[in-house]
């Protein structure tokens, strides 16, 4: 799950730019999740890159756990992600709440959400890289900031649009059991957001698929440079025109070319829950 971690100095600037490659929200890699974040803490990092491009989801445990991590102290106990459900179960008084630094989550207790704290970044702005494949737990951590107004920074392509979750169920047929997961509640933001399902725009927009990155979180990376720029100047990339098409750039030094010759302008998975035997 954690493909990279790595911390980044800007150039001719005091900042330095956490990099994570994040490839799946699964719990059995959350204390390889906050060892990375203390890795960042040690440099004094001051902004985060997280690269979702190819991480479609996995555990809302695990995407607490990392919101946490980003958030931090400041936002402890508040809404980071509701789920709600059908009508009859609604009306029977089932919701689920996950907590920033909260363990006590919707039917368990998840000791590393509360222990995120400790060694979270506390930031107020971060960079996601993102594609067609970034989706469900990914697109939480998305969701989940913007509702705490943690300012998340998109480049790439639209995500996939999976504003929606599954719990596993335990059914019988003829002497076998079968673990069933259907869909069965949406996922909201502490502003009662949910309407993704058209997945979300990002604000500099990049089709990177047909290309082999070079080296992740470098200048070699199309996003990670772009983001590393955003970074470093304070100001969103503007694209030539020709950089928004599938496949348009044949290789990362054409697309270094393209960036440094531009024009000059001024600029302003799956969710998964715990089993429910029944």
């Amino acid at each position: 799950a954690i493909y990279m971690d790595k911390v980044v100095e800007i150039e001719e600037s005091d900042k330095k730019a956490g990099y994570l490659l994040y490839m799946g929200f699964d719990v059995d890699y959350d204390e390889e999740l906050i060892a990375a974040f203390d890795r960042f803490r040690a440099q004094n990092v001051t902004d985060l890159i997280l690269d979702l491009r190819y991480n479609n989801g996995g555990d809302v445990l695990s995407s607490t756990v990392l919101g946490t991590l980003i958030a931090g102290e400041a936002y402890k106990g508040q809404l980071y992600a509701h789920m709600t459900f059908n009508e009859d179960r609604t009306e029977a008084g089932e919701s689920g709440d996950y907590k920033i630094g909260v363990k006590e989550t919707f039917e368990s207790v998840y000791e590393p959400i509360e222990r995120a704290l400790q060694h979270a970044l506390g930031l107020k702005k971060i960079y996601v890289l993102v594609s067609e494949t970034t989706a469900s737990a990914s697109e939480m951590v998305i969701n989940g900031l913007r509702g705490l107004d943690i300012e998340v920074n998109l480049i790439g392509m639209p995500t996939n649009g999976k504003n929606v979750g599954m719990e596993g169920v335990v059914r019988s047929f003829h002497n076998y059991n079968f673990l069933l997961f259907p869909v069965s509640f949406y996922i909201e933001n502490a502003k009662g957001f949910r309407d993704y399902s058209d997945g979300f725009t990002p604000d500099v927009q990049i089709d990177d698929s047909a290309i082999y990155p070079g080296e992740f979180g470098t200048m070699m990376d199309q996003l990670g440079y772009l983001a590393l720029q955003w970074i470093k100047t304070d100001n969103k990339p503007q694209l030539p025109s020709a950089m928004h098409t599938r496949g348009s750039c044949r290789s990362m030094r054409s697309f270094g070319d393209l960036w440094e010759n531009r024009p000059v302008q001024p600029v302003g998975g799956a969710v998964m829950q715990p089993v429910r035997e029944e």
